[in-house]
């Protein structure tokens, strides 16, 4: 996980007040401690004898769930309910408004010939 978004994800929460540059070091660290004492109830282990990485994803998984966002379980690694709560949150930051997912149709992934139709699929079978 990138050091920039998890200090966007705390800074969002307001856990992270020094600047945003992407290098995790002392300062990105004492906001992680202060995620890890104030929202210890969301954490599904002991951070406290965890490596670093380990801690960064689950101070960001802690705030992710504070802002709203579904990141699973707060256990520190990085699955696709932490990505998929990254990237929500990241589409609000950059677009201002919640990513809507509809029903729309894509072309058929049909690309095993290197053919794949310019019109949507209605059926789509493998």
């Amino acid at each position: 996980m990138r050091g920039r978004y998890v200090q966007m994800v705390m800074a969002a929460t307001g856990y992270h007040k020094e600047g945003i540059d992407g290098i995790i070091g002392p300062q990105s660290m004492k906001s992680v401690a202060k995620v890890e004492a104030d929202l210890n109830g969301l954490y599904k282990f002991d951070p406290s004898g965890s490596s670093q990485k380990r801690r960064l994803v689950a101070a960001t998984q802690a705030c992710l769930h504070k802002l709203g966002y579904d990141p699973g379980d707060v256990d520190g690694y990085e699955g696709p309910f932490t990505t998929e709560g990254m990237n929500a949150f990241l589409f609000k930051a950059v677009h201002g408004k919640e990513e809507e997912v509809g029903n729309s149709q894509a072309p058929c992934p049909i690309g095993l010939r290197g053919f794949v139709p310019s019109e949507p699929c209605d059926d789509l079978r493998w």
